[in-house]
């Protein structure tokens, strides 16, 4: 609890100069790291992920390699 109030201390006492470096860094780190890009990197992710599944053979197959008539 100490460390958190010396943290609200130090950014109350901190001059306007660094507050406003700090606050443009911050700005230019959220336009960067927004939800948009964290879905596209998640779809992207998602896109590397192969899942196997059993044919009727034993042998296995991704869902994409399954005949038509197979697919539900």
């Amino acid at each position: 609890m100490q460390q958190v109030a010396a943290s609200i201390l130090r950014a109350l006492e901190m001059p306007d100069e660094e507050q406003a470096l700090r606050m443009r860094r911050m700005r230019a780190n959220v336009k960067d790291h927004n939800v948009y890009r964290w879905a596209a990197n998640l779809l992207s992710d998602l896109t590397e992920i192969r899942i196997d599944l059993p044919d009727q053979a034993g042998t296995h197959r991704a869902p994409w390699e399954e005949p038509a008539a197979v697919r539900r």
